[in-house]
C-alpha cells in the first residue's frame, strides 16, 4: 500500500483501557450574605435592581464559583482590594451604573461571604466608606458568621427523574 505524503496511517489496535467517566468538577464557591437584623442586605439589593443588573450579577458568580480566588482579577468579574483583604464584585445594569458588592473569602471552606452593596463613580466607590465597612464586617464574621450571614444564591438542583 502506497501512502501520499502528509498522510497519517490510522491506528490499527485502539488502547483497551476504557474512557474514564468525566472528571469530577471543582467544587464551586458556597456563597454566604449578610443578615441586617435577620434581613439579608444582598437578596433584599438583588431583588431590587433591574432584570438586566441581576442577569449580569448571575453571570458574574457564575464565572467566579468556576475560578480559585487566586484568579479574582480583572478582566475577571471580581478583583482584591490590597487594603483589608476585601474582594469587590463588578457588574453593570443596563444604563452602564457600575455597581459593586463587596465581600471577603474563607479559602479553606471554599466560601465567599457578601458584606455591602456600593456602586463606582469616577474611581471613587460610593458610598464612601464601604471598603472599611467590608473589613468591619469581615472581623465580625469571623468571630460567628452562621449569627451574622446564612448561605445564599444556592445551586438548583434539578428534581430527579423516574
Amino acid at each position: 500500500m502506497v501512502h501520499q505524503k502528509g498522510f497519517r496511517r490510522r491506528a490499527r489496535d485502539h488502547d483497551s483501557t476504557p474512557i474514564s467517566e468525566e472528571p469530577a468538577k471543582k467544587k464551586g464557591w458556597e456563597w454566604w450574605c449578610r443578615l441586617d437584623r435577620g434581613i439579608d442586605v444582598i437578596d433584599t439589593f438583588t431583588t431590587s435592581i433591574s432584570k438586566t443588573a441581576r442577569a449580569n450579577f448571575e453571570r458574574a458568580r457564575d464565572q467566579l464559583s468556576q475560578l480559585e480566588i487566586t484568579e479574582w482579577s480583572k478582566p475577571n468579574p471580581a478583583s482584591y482590594i490590597k487594603k483589608n483583604h476585601i474582594y469587590v464584585i463588578r457588574f453593570q445594569d443596563e444604563a452602564s451604573k457600575k455597581w459593586r458588592i463587596f465581600g471577603h473569602a474563607d479559602v479553606d471552606a471554599k466560601r465567599f461571604i457578601l458584606s455591602h452593596v456600593a456602586y463606582e463613580q469616577n474611581y471613587v466607590y460610593l458610598p464612601k466608606g464601604s471598603p472599611n465597612w467590608a473589613a468591619a464586617f469581615q472581623k465580625l464574621a469571623a468571630a460567628d458568621l452562621t449569627q451574622h450571614a446564612h448561605q445564599c444564591f444556592k445551586p438548583i438542583v434539578a428534581a430527579e427523574t423516574s
